[in-house]
């Protein structure tokens, strides 16, 4: 499934939590339309807001974008590969880890391995996966950051990796309860004030 990316300037003076929840919706609601979306169990969208740089979204990262996040990590976005580098069962990269690494690598003075992202970022995930029952696959909904499940075990979580970069992820009022590799979240810090739009990833 090729990979969706887009890096969105700002509209908003005040940022708050639905405006980057907005975007994930609109990336995903964009990304359904691509006739290439065919058949698959798991369809999310995430969208990374950090002051002064813009929103970066990113669908779940496959084929090329995979090999590249995994092959340049270590290089390109430092902060976020040491969070995720020794991800076990196996190095399983997720929408909200391409959102980062977009970010990451945008940047022409590098974040240090265990460095925070500036205060006041956010991230939200816009998805549909076979748990939601009941919910359109072509609309989607809000959904938490992963977490580890029986039939999708992972460690660290996407929930413990934003947390230790500083974003905050509030839980969507609705967020699924269940299995299902993504649920709920508990909030990590405020959202700050939005800045100009950052370079494409």
């Amino acid at each position: 499934m090729p990979t969706f990316k887009r890096t969105l300037s700002v509209a908003f003076k005040v940022p708050n939590p639905a405006d980057i929840i907005a975007y994930a919706e609109e990336g995903y609601q964009n990304m359904m339309t691509q006739s290439y979306h065919k058949g698959f169990h798991t369809y999310l969208m995430a969208a990374l807001y950090v002051p002064q740089k813009g929103v970066y979204l990113c669908s779940l990262p496959d084929g090329p974008a995979l090999a590249l996040i995994k092959n340049t990590g270590a290089a390109q976005a430092p902060a976020l590969w040491s969070q995720i580098r020794s991800r076990e069962p196996s190095l399983k990269i997720h929408a909200e880890d391409c959102a980062a690494y977009l970010y990451e690598s945008s940047l022409t003075t590098k974040l240090a391995p265990g460095a925070r992202y500036p205060a006041g970022s956010y991230i939200a995930v816009h998805g549909w996966y076979e748990a939601l029952t009941g919910v359109n696959k072509d609309k989607g909904r809000p959904v938490g950051l992963c977490t580890s499940a029986a039939k999708h075990p992972v460690n660290p979580t996407c929930t413990a990796v934003f947390r230790a970069l500083g974003v905050a992820s509030d839980a969507p009022a609705a967020a699924p309860a269940g299995p299902g590799p993504h649920g709920p979240t508990g909030p990590v810090g405020p959202v700050g004030p939005v800045g100009n739009e950052g370079p494409s990833g």
